[in-house]
């Protein structure tokens, strides 16, 4: 509906608008995997072919994850115009990492991850070096066209995140 309204100016009852139609941009999500030989990305397709342009994945905080996903994604023929955008986000503390390992659905946190918080004298601090040092890796991914941050109850990690990694 909203590709129809958008590329054709047309609404669902036939209607031609009578105005510009909308310029917006659609999105689809999907959850990074670990390609098997019999995986298909074709619900993302379908997404795709809908109208989506971008893609936002879950959180992924394993770099080799998200390249050998990107990297099926474009053996099947991911098109040029799509973009690919991985979720990322800071990480307060080693139970936090443990909570999002075991509640939500694709999100995997790397032991090396939860090791790291558990050492750290401040795991908020560590938490957003993660995320800038994953941040980083992301961008050396053919494939990622970049990430997209979110913060679990405190937005302002993501504030001091930008911060820290010099983007801001």
């Amino acid at each position: 509906m909203a590709a129809t309204l958008r590329d054709e100016g047309v609404l669902l009852s036939g209607r031609a608008i009578e105005e510009q139609p909308p310029h917006y941009l659609i999105g689809a999500v999907d959850t990074p995997v670990e390609p098997s030989p019999n995986w298909s990305p074709a619900p993302l397709f379908a997404k795709i072919e809908a109208g989506a342009r971008f893609v936002q994945t879950q959180f992924c905080f394993d770099p080799a994850l998200a390249k050998n996903y990107a990297t099926a994604l474009r053996s099947a023929g991911m098109a040029e115009t799509v973009r690919l955008l991985i979720g990322l986000g800071p990480i307060s503390s080693a139970r936090s990492a443990r909570w999002m390992r075991e509640n939500l659905f694709g999100v995997d946190v790397p032991d090396t991850i939860v090791d790291r918080l558990e050492k750290a004298s401040d795991s908020a601090a560590e938490g957003r070096r993660i995320c800038v040092e994953l941040m980083q890796q992301m961008q050396d991914i053919p494939g990622v066209d970049g990430v997209y941050l979110m913060a679990v109850q405190d937005q302002q990690e993501i504030v001091r995140v930008l911060d820290e990694s010099g983007l801001r």
